[in-house]
């Protein structure tokens, strides 16, 4: 199986959570590297899925599979949205996810099919398993020097947001490739045991950005990209009245008209952005909007700050 690394969401009416969850569990614990995954054939069921869980008994209604067998350490590490969407014409309980692989997933909150195709987000290239189903390689190994995008911390960077029947997703083009890595195995069963390995890194002569596209809830169909020319990591897309906040790795705030994708603003506090923008009502009532930055040695040692601005009557 693989970890559940993401929010859930529950639906009140059915009783039914919807959970996503990682890379299958096939590595030491405590050891940052990754054994073979040719040890552990098979599509190693219910890891690089969506799953939908009874809640009083824990009895699985039905799950999807979006890579079997993975080897690159992807996933779905980000919140599950359960909305009302409209596919041709006819309204739809939909689950949607967003995957490292750089996917974006609509399925029936039903019984988990695809009511839209799986729409690719960010740059792609030399694609594993994902979305084959059975006819995945379930024997399928890492290869040392193999390179591909979405690497294993990029695709969907970070929470996704829906609004008036879009989706917003902001992918990591950060390609990688393979090496190889020997692991020292010391416990009980097996002392001082060496095991071959690998790890996976950035490939440098890849450059490293992101974009946020909108998603036509309807069709699948890629309303605007726009390319940010920083990485962004961990932190969500939060949208309101018509202005989506993004905040980049480097902690730069974009501000995006959500119909056009033209930028509006952008300002730059100066410390890592790996958080979501908050938006909420202060004391007085007046409406805010939220931005924590720092708190990060990554790139360079900085404080955490916690920054509020007053939105305007008009939006602004």
């Amino acid at each position: 199986g693989g970890a559940v690394r993401t929010d859930g969401v529950v639906d009140e009416e059915t009783g039914i959570i919807y959970l996503g969850t990682a890379l299958p569990g096939l590595a030491p614990i405590g050891i940052h590297g990754h054994p073979n995954q040719g040890m552990a054939p098979g599509p190693n069921l219910y890891s690089n899925a969506i799953v939908a869980l009874k809640i009083q008994t824990g009895e699985l209604v039905w799950y999807y599979q979006i890579e079997p067998h993975g080897v690159r350490r992807q996933g779905i590490y980000y919140n599950i949205v359960l909305a009302d969407i409209s596919i041709g014409g006819e309204s739809k309980k939909a689950v949607i996810g967003g995957s490292f692989q750089g996917f974006v997933y609509f399925l029936d909150a039903n019984d988990g099919t695809n009511l839209i195709d799986p729409v690719a987000i960010g740059k792609h290239n030399n694609p594993s398993n994902v979305n084959l189903g059975n006819n995945a390689n379930m024997n399928l190994e890492q290869q040392v020097g193999d390179k591909f995008c979405p690497g294993a911390e990029g695709g969907l960077a970070g929470p996704l947001a829906f609004n008036d029947g879009k989706v917003f997703a902001a992918s990591r083009n950060d390609c990688f490739e393979i090496r190889a890595r020997i692991l020292d195995i010391e416990d009980d069963e097996h002392e001082d045991d060496e095991l071959p390995a690998f790890i996976y890194a950035t490939d440098i002569s890849q450059p490293q950005n992101s974009n946020i596209q909108a998603i036509d809830t309807s069709t699948g169909n890629i309303l605007w990209n726009l390319d940010l020319p920083n990485i962004r990591w961990g932190a969500g897309v939060t949208v309101s009245a018509g202005v989506i906040y993004a905040l980049d790795f480097t902690g730069i705030l974009h501000m995006i008209n959500s119909d056009t994708g033209e930028e509006i603003d952008r300002i730059d506090f100066g410390g890592s952005g790996t958080a979501g923008v908050s938006i909420a009502s202060a004391a007085n009532g007046e409406m805010m909007v939220f931005i924590v930055t720092g708190g990060d040695e990554t790139l360079v040692p900085t404080d955490g700050i916690i920054t509020a601005f007053a939105l305007r009557e008009d939006g602004g």
